[in-house]
């Protein structure tokens, strides 16, 4: 059995330490703290079913961990906010089902996760580590929720049109602290969710299952994983139109993250069975991926350690 299986991973702002999640906990799983120059662990904490996506607070106080509940029950789960100079777990707001894609609004410092069988956007207030907003995500029934929402009648059903979203990535730029993506994995597009109104602005249709997402800090573009489609996708957000759809190196495209040049994305491949996944460096001025390099078995998660 697989008990440990580490899924996602952040570095400090400050780049002196770097954090992991251990997402197949029995019955709970766990996050990580090491010294970013050693490896060291320097100390850990026991969270929540399957936590798995993580954003750290702007001073790197803070992290917000989604408890992803795999294979839990159904449920309402939640995400865990842990202090971290001590790793301890200060707060556990419930959010809905099966959350996922936790990502942190630098304009504001709210923290944004999706629920994959609730279709729903949840936004978390820093100053009360409680739910602030949702919003509903599902085709034809867009816009603000109850607060006490937590989704727990929208399971999807056989056949059911659903968005199934699994990111949520706050908007950079001239658009920080106005709108987020989300991406309907099993509806093939991106929303992009106004926060004044709760309306979806506009819609972006993608190749099959998009899965992660990150946005140049200019704000301009939006680079998508395609878990299903083995591909990566760039929007232009001015334009709104996909700039290039390109292969990767290895199926089950997962994870991305955008240099602070803005440069280069940089796209982790999961592979399949025992074969060894890989990173891909993807030029955003070119439009092409310029590398690619093995590291080791079903790669997920990717951040930037800051130099």
């Amino acid at each position: 059995m697989d008990l440990d299986g580490p899924h996602g991973v952040v570095a400090a702002p400050d780049g002196s330490a770097w954090y992991v999640s251990l997402a197949h906990g029995t019955p709970h799983g766990k996050v990580w703290k090491h010294d970013a120059r050693t490896g060291e662990l320097l100390g850990q904490v026991v969270l929540g079913s399957f936590p798995a996506s993580m954003a750290l607070s702007a001073d790197g106080s803070f992290l917000y961990v989604v408890n992803f509940d795999l294979h839990g029950d159904p449920v309402p789960s939640s995400v865990s906010i842990v202090y971290t100079g001590s790793m301890t777990e200060v707060a556990r707001p419930t959010t809905c089902v099966m959350p996922h894609g936790s990502r942190i609004d630098a304009a504001t410092g709210r923290q944004y996760s999706a629920c994959m069988h609730s279709d729903q956007l949840v936004e978390i207030d820093p100053a009360r580590f409680a739910v602030s907003r949702r919003f509903s995500v599902a085709p034809g029934k867009e816009g603000p929720l109850p607060i006490d929402d937590v989704g727990a009648h929208a399971m999807h059903s056989a056949g059911a049109t659903v968005c199934s979203p699994t990111w949520a990535q706050p908007g950079k730029g001239p658009r920080a602290g106005r709108f987020v993506y989300v991406p309907c994995n099993r509806a093939a597009r991106i929303l992009e969710v106004d926060l004044a109104s709760g309306a979806v602005s506009r819609r972006f249709e993608t190749g099959r299952t998009p899965y992660n997402l990150d946005v140049t800090p200019d704000g301009r573009l939006l680079v998508a994983t395609l878990k299903g489609a083995q591909a990566v996708e760039v929007i232009d957000l001015d334009a709104g139109r996909t700039l290039a759809t390109m292969p990767t190196s290895r199926p089950v495209t997962h994870g991305v993250t955008i240099t602070p040049d803005g440069r280069w994305a940089l796209v982790t491949n999961e592979a399949v069975g025992r074969t060894r996944g890989t990173v891909d460096a993807i030029d955003l001025v070119e439009l092409r991926r310029v590398a690619s390099v093995e590291v080791g078995l079903q790669a997920g998660g990717i951040d930037l350690l800051p130099p």
